[in-house]
């Protein structure tokens, strides 16, 4: 092999020289280039999630209390009807409100005119996730008005 190599023209020897260096630049180039400019995109996306998920947790901190079993324990301690009056303040649903009636020391029933469907939702979803109170029956028909939305409703929740 090296008499072939030796007998070979200076052009042809530095036609393979060049041959073999596009080669040699074209497996580093598949072999360790590629691999390592995959790996960084692919931590950077990764670091990118990471630092998302940081937002939202700070986010989540601010929102949810430092004690949640205190505030859970104080919350079941509270009068039913003084929790359906704070949560129907939040959702602005308390000039809504034609009754509201115990029954019992863990049920209470209350009927809302012309309240808005989602703030009705979102308040309902609110008493269930953070006073422990689920609905036991409920009866919606439409509001007398034309808006869109509006519904009455008799709502029976017992507190667990």
């Amino acid at each position: 092999m090296i008499k072939q190599l030796e007998s070979l023209k200076q052009r042809e020897i530095i036609l393979l020289a060049g041959g073999g260096g596009i080669l040699l630049l074209i497996l580093m180039y598949l072999f360790i280039w590629k691999p390592l400019v995959l790996e960084s995109v692919s931590i950077e996306n990764r670091i990118k999630q990471l630092e998302w998920s940081l937002v939202e947790i700070k986010y989540l901190q601010k929102i949810k209390p430092n004690n949640v079993q205190n505030t859970s324990q104080q919350q079941n301690n509270e009068p039913l009807v003084v929790v359906i009056d704070g949560v129907l303040r939040k959702y602005d649903l308390y000039n809504n409100l034609q009754r509201s009636q115990p029954i019992g020391e863990n049920s209470i029933r209350i009927e809302l005119n012309e309240t808005k469907f989602n703030d009705l939702i979102a308040s309902l979803d609110e008493l269930q996730n953070n006073y422990n109170m689920n609905v036991d029956t409920v009866n919606i028909s439409l509001a007398q008005t034309n808006q869109d939305g509006a519904i009455n409703a008799s709502i029976t929740l017992i507190r667990n």
